[in-house]
């Protein structure tokens, strides 16, 4: 079983539906192994809980919080 960690991601990726002990501003994050092969397994490119993301790069500007220093790096 994979370990899903939980992530803040506040008001700019927030669904703000509460999931388990996650609330609507968290997200539960699968492992990114395999990423590179979304395309052909999945025939689409959009990432996210909620698709809004079509590219990696996309889904890495679209995140805060949490992930804001690795999206300015």
């Amino acid at each position: 079983m994979a370990l899903l960690l939980l992530h803040d991601m506040r008001d700019v990726l927030a669904d703000n539906r509460p999931d388990q002990l996650a609330n609507g501003n968290e997200w539960r994050t699968p492992p990114l192994s395999g990423l590179g092969l979304i395309q052909t397994v999945n025939s689409h490119t959009y990432l996210l809980h909620d698709g809004r993301a079509e590219s990696i790069e996309e889904a890495i500007l679209l995140h805060g919080a949490e992930g804001i220093n690795s999206r300015d790096a």
